[in-house]
């Protein structure tokens, strides 16, 4: 009986930073929605093996080249980025004097998982 009561609420249960990892997916499809935007795509490499995300979503060879794991001290000046990084670290670690925000991506229960960001 509690199977059949936790079923359909689950994926909101184990949708956390640590559970089905919900954002990957997300961010990914913005990235591929806005591909000529950017040179290069960072997914943070916070994520319990984050490594499967890329070509799993990614299925362009020539975008999946431009795909990788990092954040934002991969940035270089001159290149059009895209980095991925969860809330805490933009609340933690990011100078938001030199960071864009372009859009969120939130968790099923509307708090926000993570930041696309690009910066200024």
């Amino acid at each position: 009986v509690f199977a059949f009561a936790i079923y359909p609420r689950y994926p909101d249960y184990s949708s956390g930073f640590w559970g089905w990892q919900a954002g990957p997916r997300d961010s990914i499809a913005y990235f591929l929605d806005h591909q000529d935007e950017y040179d290069e795509f960072y997914l943070q490499g916070e994520f319990n093996t984050p490594d499967p995300f890329l070509p799993f979503y990614i299925h362009d060879e020539e975008l999946l080249k431009r795909a990788h794991i990092g954040d934002q001290y991969e940035y270089r000046p001159g290149v059009r980025q895209l980095f991925v990084v969860s809330a805490q670290n933009y609340n933690l670690n990011i100078d938001h004097s030199l960071w864009n925000v372009v859009t969120t991506i939130t968790y099923p229960d509307d708090t926000i998982a993570f930041y696309l960001i690009t910066h200024k």
